[in-house]
């Protein structure tokens, strides 16, 4: 059974980061939870929880949060399918036809075939079966805005915000249905991946291509979706972390010292403590 530990779901998505689409998840959650214009953080587990729909005002309300507005349009776009997906850890080596006939499990005639080769201490590998689905807000400004001043909110209302250090505000998602991760801890891993067709060079996949793992050492990881589910490997948007200053009856508030908001950072407090946060965007 697949398993996720805070360090493999940290490494994973600090090795998908190069790809500019956000944060990646080892354990994908449902677009069901997690869509654009959703407020929610990871907890220690990796694992995302919603905290609330920006977009609905009877969430906001029963929350006691600020309202949200924005002129934005929702997009969202097909964007077809793609090759596997790996960490900066991993190197690909190409295979003959010769030596793909020997791995388990690949056809004959094969567009192309490599080999994945872990070549640092943890890597992973995200296979997408079906199309990969784009949705976004082209701004970030609104959201950035709304988690600007519900920090103070969100912090104090839950618990578990504070204990994972922030939480996001969800701009824009990766969505598909047929998806498998695998990962590895430790150098010289690999898996043999085949494609009926030949990837271009945006990564990219004929719309009838078919993709064929190999035996990974860990296992492949593939989350089963319900009727019209999706799973969401890879999210943009907002993030607020909070970083422990000092106790609140410390300092007078009026002598607290350093940012007021002007470079992405600013001050709220609890109950008991200080906070420095920053505004940051994933």
């Amino acid at each position: 059974m697949f398993k996720s530990n805070t360090k493999q779901y940290e490494h994973y998505a600090h090795g998908m980061r190069g790809r500019g689409w956000g944060y990646a998840f080892l354990d994908p959650p449902s677009n069901v939870d997690a869509y654009p214009g959703v407020c929610g953080f990871i907890n220690e587990n990796g694992l995302w929880v919603k905290i609330c729909d920006l977009f609905n005002e009877k969430e906001l309300k029963e929350l006691k949060f600020g309202e949200f507005s924005t002129k934005s349009r929702e997009l969202a776009e097909e964007q077809g399918k793609l090759g596997p997906l790996e960490t900066n850890t991993i190197g690909r080596i190409s295979l003959s036809a010769e030596a793909a006939a020997a791995v388990p499990g690949m056809p004959a005639k094969l567009g192309s075939v490599a080999r994945y080769e872990l070549q640092g201490e943890y890597g992973g590998i995200l296979v997408c079966h079906d199309d990969v689905k784009l949705r976004r807000y082209m701004v970030k400004d609104p959201f950035r805005k709304w988690a600007k001043d519900n920090a103070k909110l969100v912090i104090n209302k839950f618990e578990d915000v504070k204990k994972n250090g922030g939480f996001y505000v969800i701009t824009s998602t990766r969505e598909a249905s047929e998806i498998r991760i695998t990962c590895w801890g430790g150098r010289g891993q690999s898996v043999v991946i085949g494609i009926s067709s030949e990837v271009d060079g945006a990564g990219k996949l004929s719309a009838d291509a078919q993709v064929y793992v190999g035996e990974s050492i860990s296992g492949w990881h593939a989350p089963i979706c319900k009727e019209g589910e999706s799973k969401v490997p890879f999210f943009g948007g907002v993030r607020i972390d909070y970083h422990k200053l000092w106790p609140t009856t410390e300092k007078d508030e009026s002598k607290w010292s350093g940012y007021r908001g002007d470079d992405g950072k600013f001050m709220v407090e609890d109950d008991e403590y200080v906070y420095d946060v920053a505004i940051t965007t994933v």
